[in-house]
C-alpha cells in the first residue's frame, strides 16, 4: 500500500522523500519525481511530515521505535503518521516516545484497495489529536475519504483490528455458506450472486463472488488475515479484552488461510 500511497502524493503534486527496499519500487517512484534517501535519516532531514507504512508490527516498532529509528531521528515538531496495522500498544509507545522528542504521532489505519488511493478513496481511522490530524489533513486528503477521527492515539488501531476480525468472521461464514450451497447441488459461486441482493449480503460475500469463491480469497488474501488476526489477539491478550465469538469465528478463516 506505500507505493500507491507516495505514487498518488507525486500525482497530486506533492513533494515526497522516500526510503524503499524494494529496488523495483524506487524505480517507480523516482520515475514520478520521488526523491529516494539512503537512509531513514536522509527522510528525517529532509521531510517535517513523515508517513510510514511497512508490513507489520515488528517493522513498525524497527523504523520508530528501533536503535536507529525515526522517533531519534526527526526534528522537533515533525508529525509520524502510522498506516501500518500493528498493536495499539506499539502506536501508544511512540507517541510517549515522540512527545519526549517534541515530535507528534498520529495513528492512522488505513482500509481499502490501490484502486481506493488511486481514486482517493482511502478509508482512514485516525487516533490522535483532532488539530494535529487538521494540520496534516491536506496531505491525507490526497488518497484518503473518509478520514474519520476515531479518538485518542491507539484507537484506529483498535478499530482497524476490530474491523478486520469482522471481514475474517463474515468470510469464514460465507466459506461454510458455500460448503452448505455445494452439498445440496447448487453452484456455490452463482448462488452467493444470488444472495448479494438479499439480506445475507456483506462486504465479504461481494468480495468472494468477484474472486470466485472463499478458496480464491485465501490464496489473495490469506497471509494478511492470518498477520492481522494474529494481532488482535495478542492486542486482546494484552488489554485484557474479550474477543468472544468474534475471535471464535475468525479464527476458523484464519487456521485455513
Amino acid at each position: 500500500m506505500g507505493l500507491p500511497i507516495a505514487c498518488r502524493l507525486l500525482e497530486q503534486g506533492e513533494s515526497v522523500v522516500f526510503r524503499a527496499r524494494r529496488a523495483e519500487v524506487a524505480a517507480a517512484l523516482t520515475r514520478l519525481g520521488g526523491l529516494g534517501a539512503e537512509s531513514l535519516e536522509g527522510v528525517a532531514d529532509a521531510c517535517d511530515v513523515v508517513i510510514v507504512c511497512v508490513y507489520d508490527d515488528q517493522q513498525v516498532r524497527d523504523v520508530c521505535l528501533g536503535r536507529h529509528g525515526l522517533l531519534g531521528l526527526l526534528s522537533p515538531g515533525s508529525v509520524l503518521i502510522n498506516h501500518t496495522t500493528c498493536d495499539p500498544n506499539t502506536v501508544a509507545s511512540m507517541a510517549q516516545r515522540a512527545e519526549a522528542c517534541g515530535v507528534s504521532v498520529l495513528d492512522a489505519a488505513l482500509s481499502g484497495s490501490p484502486v481506493d488511493i488511486s481514486e482517493g478513496h482511502l478509508t482512514l481511522w485516525v487516533g490522535g489529536r483532532a488539530d494535529l490530524l487538521q494540520r496534516v489533513q491536506p496531505i491525507l486528503r490526497s488518497y484518503g475519504d473518509p478520514i474519520i477521527h476515531v479518538g485518542d492515539v491507539g484507537a484506529g488501531q483498535w478499530v482497524k483490528l476490530v474491523n478486520n476480525a469482522l471481514f475474517a468472521a463474515n468470510a469464514a461464514l460465507v466459506a461454510q455458506a458455500e460448503h452448505i450451497l455445494s452439498q445440496v447441488g447448487l453452484t456455490p459461486v452463482q448462488a452467493l450472486e444470488a444472495i448479494e441482493h438479499g439480506s445475507g449480503a456483506s462486504r465479504a460475500l461481494g468480495l468472494v463472488v468477484r474472486l470466485g469463491g472463499t478458496e480464491a480469497l485465501r490464496s489473495a488474501a490469506g497471509p494478511f488475515i492470518r498477520k492481522d488476526l494474529v494481532t488482535v489477539m495478542r492486542a486482546a491478550v494484552k488489554g485484557q479484552v474479550e474477543l468472544g465469538i468474534l475471535a471464535e469465528v475468525a479464527e476458523s478463516m484464519g487456521e485455513q488461510a
